[in-house]
């Protein structure tokens, strides 16, 4: 395993809101962090009606205020 550097969290007010999607932190029905293992959302991108998951089922986050984000890490170099 190598070392990699923690992320360097920004103010959700400088996140994208063209579509691209990102790592956000936030509050989750007055949770912090509530996700499942990793206190992070993955996969969300903007939309015109707030914040959005993008997989599959693309289902919106009601309630999810996020206040910090880093872009998504660039792809494995050896994927299959």
């Amino acid at each position: 395993m190598t070392d990699t550097a923690p992320p360097d969290w920004r103010p959700i007010d400088s996140a994208p809101k063209d579509g691209t999607e990102i790592i956000a932190w936030g509050v989750m029905a007055g949770e912090p962090g509530y996700t499942s293992d990793e206190k992070s959302w993955t996969g969300i991108r903007w939309s015109k009606d707030g914040w959005v998951t993008t997989k599959p089922q693309g289902r919106y986050f009601v309630g999810f205020h996020p206040t910090h984000w880093v872009p998504l890490p660039p792809p494995p170099k050896d994927s299959p």
